[in-house]
């Protein structure tokens, strides 16, 4: 595997009173002018572990983005081939850590990436997998995953040039492969191959490892947006929304019958999703029901279109079949990014942030709404003027929670810091947690909850 230079920091926050002591820690993201850093936040040690990588640069990959797109306008209106390269495929979007601390970083905040780097974090040497990026271009799934053992990567490839010919619609679809690679032993062995859609955003194996789940994550209007501001077209933007947007699926693959099945999804943009903490067939899915103007002539213009609410959807796998079991929407159950499904006691509750400013818990078992937390004062969202809506953002927003060991704390990012959530006593504690995010660099993706 080529090796990589690295730089390590850590960042202390034990002198912040009246945090609680709480197992909690996670992984989270971030993008600069120099390349990536990788922080693991840890709650119980109080620090924030920071790992710096240059983002790989991949000489064959770049030309053949010039020479399928030799001209403006470049795909996603990007200005040029460098901004194309960076920010749509090698962007990082999460991150793990193993139980004997190997850090595994997957790229593609916008679309996928063009390999993975893996840092081990006692001897601070840095790789890249595999050991052929450069050579055989692949695309590598935005959110890979450990198998149940714990010391196998898992992840979804296909390659460069078929995702190419998809953005200029020459093709439908790719040919792909479910692989792992051993951790200890760098062998790496492909479990299943498909020809599936592309942009896979997530694959996750099931704990009693029989399935793996990938899911694809492409929005898609039926009656594409104006190409003017929503409040100088607003019919146009009704017109669009009343076209809706195409249903997403999910892939589940069999890996003991050798066969693999897709479910279409109700709400649109299904893209992460977690297993149920006491049952291996049972995940949870969040429907995110927005469009990002990145692919239309809107980009730049502001945030995403939310296109009505999104949902959670409890799917359960079965001889053949992944359906739908549950879900639970509301008209303000507006959702962008990841979920935590957890134990507190013998309940098994899904921790959910929700725009502009909620924090909801789902009972898991019913999927109704346990209880509702306000974060922060903002209005609610309207969308009754066109059916659909700019995404208000706000600094307190928060897009990512992740759950301490007894299920008692959550933690929520938003652009301005870490929050906790006190769920026994329903309680948003005053005492929060700076980002540290280095000046010129920014948080992309969203965070992980790593093994204690």
């Amino acid at each position: 595997m080529r090796a990589l230079p690295i730089r390590h920091e850590r960042i202390s926050f034990a002198n912040i009173a009246e945090l609680p002591e709480m197992e909690v820690r996670f992984s989270a993201c971030r993008f600069g002018v120099e390349g990536q850093y990788f922080d693991i936040v840890d709650f119980t040690k109080k620090a924030i572990d920071r790992w710096f990588l240059p983002t790989p640069r991949i000489a064959a990959a770049f030309e053949l983005l010039k020479t399928n797109f030799p001209a403006q306008p470049l795909p996603y209106l990007y200005s040029n081939h460098e901004a194309l390269y960076n920010e749509y495929f090698m962007q990082p979007h999460v991150a793990h850590l193993t139980a004997t601390g190997t850090l595994i970083t997957s790229f593609g905040n916008k679309g996928n990436g063009l390999c993975v780097c893996i840092v081990d974090t006692h001897s601070g040497q840095a790789r890249i997998f595999p050991d052929d990026f450069d050579k055989k271009l692949m695309l590598y799934s935005s959110t890979c995953d450990l198998a149940k053992s714990g010391d196998k990567w898992l992840f979804a490839r296909w390659p460069f040039e078929q995702t190419l010919d998809v953005m200029q619609g020459r093709r439908w679809m790719a040919d792909c492969e479910l692989a792992q690679l051993d951790l200890s032993t760098n062998k790496c062995d492909v479990l299943y191959r498909l020809t599936a859609r592309d942009r896979i955003h997530q694959v996750t194996c099931s704990p009693d490892g029989r399935y793996i789940v990938l899911a694809p994550f492409h929005f898609e209007l039926n009656v594409p947006y104006p190409s003017v501001p929503i409040q100088d077209d607003p019919e146009g933007y009704r017109r669009s929304h009343e076209g809706g947007m195409k249903k997403g699926i999910v892939v589940t693959i069999d890996l003991v019958r050798r066969c693999h099945w897709q479910t279409e999804i109700p709400v649109p943009v299904p893209a992460h999703f977690e297993f149920d903490p006491i049952d291996p067939h049972v995940f949870y899915l969040s429907a995110h029901n927005f469009f990002d103007r990145i692919n239309t002539p809107m980009a730049g213009m502001g945030p995403m279109m939310l296109e009505g609410p999104g949902a959670i959807l409890k799917m359960r796998i079965g001889d053949g079949t992944t359906e739908v079991a549950g879900a639970y929407s509301d008209d303000q159950f507006f959702r962008i990014t990841q979920h935590m499904p957890f134990r507190l006691g013998d309940k098994t509750l899904i921790a959910v942030t929700t725009l502009p400013n909620k924090l909801d818990l789902l009972d898991a078992c019913n999927m109704t709404l346990w209880r509702r937390v306000e974060l922060f004062p903002a209005p609610p969202i309207d969308l009754s003027k066109t059916g659909n809506g700019e995404c208000p953002l706000y600094p307190l927003s928060c897009f990512s929670v992740d759950v301490s060991r007894d299920g008692r704390y959550l933690v929520l990012e938003s652009a301005k810091a870490f929050h906790v959530y006190d769920v026994v006593q329903d309680h948003l504690l005053g005492a929060t947690v700076p980002r540290s995010i280095v000046p010129g660099s920014r948080g992309v993706g969203h965070t992980r909850s790593v093994g204690l």
